[in-house]
């Protein structure tokens, strides 16, 4: 459940006929639930006759930049809506149906964030209205003179940023060509400058030249101006999106591709999806080209990949589906089945049919960002609850995931976690296991398990036969939860107190941290940036050593 949102009703009741919503972004540093920022952001959707406008809070008015857990905030407010007015029955004129699928408006951050959301969730948006959006970070806040550069590998600078190729819009836009968008931007933005959606809309086109994209630069307006979603042309384009028929909506493509890099944030398109990847930490591409004679596919870093049959084309059926060469044949029975998957995972180099349930879910990895993502309040340990620096540290953790996030965090001491351990208390939420110096019991026994790379000797952390016990060293590492498979537990373990506080300074609080599943680091960050970085990569499937992603 989201933690809160606001919405603007219709109005008019839906006589019968269920109307997609409208999910609105807000832009960096807007709370919703001022009343002086309210009031602006309600009136600058304007309300519509039959939809009604859903206005998340992406958790606090700064959020994640709606990427991992603030996009789930936003989708879950989706459902929300449906939940609350389906409870109510004199509300059912007003309902919205079940899974609904939306349209999406978002201005500066929030512009950047509908660019998002649309991209890795195609099948559920109609249509999208970013408006002067930044292409991602890296573009926005450029690191040009990045002091690390100077000094770090280039093949360790390539996985360490990694970590932010999961919001890297850009390379998502594939999932786009037959999504309706109208990108917007004032030609004047000082703030965002206007190639940042020139740049998105031309990789579109790029991806295919007949993407239903349509650009509006607004000459002489700066980052925000009053009828930026208040004019005619945007009127009639969400109209026709929201209360259009489906004929008036254009047909999928009969060639596209699907982008993905973490298959737990990205959903399908046109039923194609893939299911794991060869090599986490890279992307992967499934290109699908849709034939009289055959339904073509190729792939690129894919290692599991699944079709809803249904959701080919009318017309295609008793065809031939070819993947990277290999022909499969369907028996006829299978394609009156719209609603049967058809799952292929990759093995020794030929793919081989499964049920869908049999292949595994990729475990929640790629980055340690992604422990921000839990279903329950985060439980962080530490030795004992006297006062120290570990406790300190826990202290402040919990105040950021507050501040940042409005996720709530409970502290408990060893012993008790132990004891958790042993009764099946521990529960679901994410964890965080601080330690300095020697490892704790609770710590030992999670590590004796030897589900990664990382190990105990001597009460020290080691990785593949090396002590990680150097003055000031840090390390952090995500590893497998006790309980269930799609929670994450996230190490920080300092050498000492001083190794400790720059482990600290490495929790993703915010975005723009570039830290990969594990990453260890000395000293000589303080001086060199990511020039001090020690090793660090992304783990592998199944939480394997994953060599062409490490650098150790």
């Amino acid at each position: 459940m989201p933690t809160a949102f606001l919405v603007k009703p219709p109005t008019e009741p839906n006589n019968g006929s269920l109307v997609p919503p409208i999910l609105a972004l807000h832009g960096a540093g807007l709370d919703i639930f001022d009343p002086q920022w309210s009031n602006f952001w309600l009136k600058a959707v304007p309300r519509q006759r039959h939809s009604w406008i859903i206005l998340p809070s992406g958790r606090t008015s700064w959020g994640f930049d709606w990427h991992g857990p603030s996009a789930r905030e936003a989708l879950a407010t989706v459902d929300a809506l449906h939940n609350i007015l389906s409870g109510q029955p004199e509300w059912g004129e007003w309902r919205i149906a079940p899974e609904t699928k939306f349209l999406l408006m978002g201005h500066s951050n929030g512009g950047q964030g509908a660019w998002y959301l649309a991209a890795r969730h195609p099948e559920r948006v109609i249509a999208v209205v970013p408006a002067a959006g930044y292409i991602k970070s890296q573009s926005y806040v450029s690191w040009a003179q990045s002091r690390s550069a100077h000094y770090v590998d280039p093949g360790l600078r390539a996985i360490l940023d990694s970590s932010l190729t999961p919001d890297d819009n850009d390379l998502f836009l594939s999932n786009l060509v037959d999504t309706p968008v109208l990108a917007i931007h004032g030609g004047d933005d000082d703030n965002v400058p206007v190639w940042h959606t020139r740049e998105a809309v031309s990789v579109l086109k790029t991806w295919n030249t007949q993407a239903n994209v349509t650009f509006r630069e607004d000459p002489g307006q700066g980052h925000w101006y009053d009828d930026i979603f208040l004019n005619d042309q945007v009127k009639s384009f969400v109209t026709q999106a929201l209360e259009g028929n489906e004929t008036a909506l254009p047909s999928a493509s009969r060639s596209f591709t699907l982008t993905v890099t973490s298959p737990a944030d990205v959903g399908s398109l046109h039923g194609w999806c893939i299911r794991k990847l060869r090599i986490p930490g890279r992307l992967a591409r499934l290109s699908v080209e849709i034939g009289k004679d055959a339904v073509r596919v190729w792939t690129t870093n894919v290692n599991a990949l699944s079709l809803r049959i249904g959701s080919l084309p009318k017309g295609v059926r008793n065809v031939a589906v070819i993947v990277d060469g290999q022909t499969l044949e369907l028996d006829e029975a299978t394609w009156d089945l719209p609603d049967f998957i058809l799952a292929l995972a990759q093995e020794s180099g030929v793919w081989i049919p499964y049920a869908s349930s049999d292949i595994p879910v990729a475990p929640p990895t790629g980055r340690i960002a992604n422990l921000l993502t839990t279903s329950a309040p985060m439980v962080i340990v530490i030795p004992d609850r006297t006062p120290s620096r570990l406790l300190s540290a826990a202290l402040r953790i919990a105040h950021a995931l507050d501040l940042y996030h409005k996720l709530d965090a409970e502290i408990v001491d060893d012993e008790e976690a132990m004891r958790r351990l042993k009764e099946g208390l521990l529960g679901l939420g994410n964890m965080v296991i601080l330690s300095s110096g020697k490892l704790s019991a609770f710590a030992t026994t999670i590590l004796d398990k030897r589900q990664t790379s990382f190990g105990v000797r001597g009460g020290s952390l080691e990785l593949r036969g090396r002590l990680l016990n150097e003055p000031s060293m840090a390390t952090l590492f995500l590893h497998p939860h006790p309980v269930d498979a799609n929670s994450l537990i996230l190490f920080i373990y300092g050498a000492d107190l001083s190794g400790l506080e720059r482990g600290l300074r490495l929790f993703p609080i915010r975005t723009g941290v570039t830290v990969p599943d594990w990453i260890v680091i000395g000293s000589p960050a303080d001086e060199r940036g990511s020039g001090g970085v020690e090793g660090a990569g992304v783990w592998g499937n199944d939480w394997s050593w994953n060599e062409a992603m490490s650098a150790f």
